[in-house]
């Protein structure tokens, strides 16, 4: 393939966990939604290890659980959407049911064109061996682009 055959940037992916720190990652991804053209796809993970709490005397509450989480999360994104189409970007929204690095790693590899932008608390060492890391997931799985926003770099811009 050709340089001028190379498919360009196409999505902006940001994910989103109802955080702060999450959330601060939209404002870059907006930006560079505006200088480079593609639009965002804004996306929340419904983690289905919340669900292996529901034992099988409330197997009719499971799917009760699921519909609330899922409607939460869509609404969740709706709001956070309307900023950014109202500012004329193409604003897309998805709710993803699966672990979030792998579900996000997922959804980067099968979006041609994509750039992942999100936030990390930066942690390293111990706390990040007990915690897990998406964003280091995410970085190591996608195959797409992944721009990591480290918390003290948020909280500079914020600030």
């Amino acid at each position: 393939m050709t340089p001028d055959q190379t498919p360009g940037l196409s999505k902006i992916i940001v994910p989103l966990d109802g955080s702060g720190l999450a959330e601060a990652a939209l404002q870059p991804a907006e930006r560079l939604a505006r200088g480079l053209g593609p639009g965002l796809l804004l996306v929340q993970m419904v983690d289905p290890r919340i669900l292996s709490y529901v034992g099988p005397e409330m197997s009719g509450t499971y799917q009760n659980l699921y519909t609330s989480l899922d409607r939460t999360a869509k609404d969740y994104l709706t709001a956070l959407a309307a900023g950014p189409a109202k500012a004329g970007l193409a604003v897309e929204t998805a709710v993803l049911q699966g672990l979030p690095g792998g579900s996000i790693s997922d959804l980067a590899r099968n979006t041609p064109g994509s750039l992942v932008v999100m936030s990390s608390h930066g942690r390293s060492g111990l706390s990040r061996w007990a915690l897990g890391s998406v964003a280091e997931k995410v970085a190591r799985d996608s195959l797409a682009l992944v721009l990591i926003l480290q918390s003290r770099v948020v909280r500079q811009q914020a600030g």
